[in-house]
């Protein structure tokens, strides 16, 4: 985040901050960094009623998600070096904007409309989270760094916790399609809001490297390619389970939204404390502290 509308937003870590402290300097990634969840979230807890609705079997639908991952995937690899050399409110508000746009066409309701929601949702989500976590770095010492891109990871755990209860109550108002309104709507108002507060340039002092030169800085970094396939897989396994959590409670236990939705709050609260410790280790681990 560059600039002076980013200034008053974001200061530079001069001493150690606390956790509210760092929060409130990047409240507008926070906020993002939750609604970019919910509609995965949405996915996987309207699910059960979603297929109902379509008529078609849980396993299609739910297997439409693979889409996702697969347009992740492609579009990561390709972008990934040029991330870095785009100003961060252009990135950010237009991955939020986009992802308005697959929200909507969740809400159409319809399995071609469902398979590009998925097709968006995963190549948006690959350029969106990585730039909010660069984003919550910038201007910021090593250590602080380190603490903002956890704390903001974590989000990613509150936002099941707070928001599934929360689409649980608006699927009952208005339904599933209601919910996915709902999403939309908010994404368009925090994308203008990251357009309006974020940096408006590329970030300084980044290095403008090649597709090969940049892989081969990854791969030079001790760690990065074990780490790398770790995380491939681990997303691999958990969104492979998420994707069937809610129709596998529905048909086991005949749980209801809300009752899926209190499942999906218990795990996000997990998620969520654990990052936030891993933060403090990372932060700590900067700083000389162990």
């Amino acid at each position: 985040m560059k600039g002076p509308p980013a200034a008053a937003t974001h200061p530079v870590a001069a001493a150690r901050l606390g956790d509210l402290a760092l929060a409130r300097g990047i409240w507008v990634l926070l906020l993002a960094q939750f609604l970019t969840t919910l509609p995965v979230s949405a996915a996987g807890i309207f699910l059960p009623a979603i297929a109902a609705d379509l008529g078609r079997s849980v396993a299609l639908v739910g297997g439409l998600r693979s889409l996702g991952g697969v347009a992740a995937l492609a579009v990561g690899v390709l972008v990934a070096p040029l991330i870095d050399r785009i100003a961060r409110a252009w990135t950010i508000a237009g991955g939020l904007a986009l992802l308005a746009v697959a929200a909507l066409l969740a809400a159409v309701g319809t399995l071609p409309s469902l398979a590009l929601f998925y097709l968006l949702l995963g190549a948006v989500g690959a350029v969106v989270l990585p730039a909010l976590q660069s984003a919550a770095a910038d201007d910021l010492d090593r250590a602080t760094g380190a603490r903002a891109a956890t704390l903001l990871s974590g989000m990613g755990g509150v936002a099941p916790m707070v928001a599934g209860l929360l689409l649980a109550a608006t699927a009952g108002w208005l339904g599933w399609r209601g919910g996915y309104l709902a999403i939309a709507a908010l994404t368009l108002l925090v994308a203008a809001l990251a357009g309006a507060t974020l940096g408006r340039r590329p970030p300084d002092g980044v290095a403008r490297v090649g597709y090969r030169a940049a892989f081969r800085l990854v791969a030079a970094e001790p760690g990065a390619v074990p780490l790398l396939l770790g995380s491939t897989l681990r997303f691999t396994v958990q969104f492979a389970w998420l994707s069937y959590l809610a129709a596998c409670l529905a048909d086991r236990f005949a749980a209801s939204t809300a009752l899926v939705a209190v499942v999906w709050g218990l795990a996000g609260t997990c998620y969520f404390l654990a990052s936030l410790a891993v933060g403090r280790l990372l932060g700590a681990s900067a700083a000389g502290g162990w």
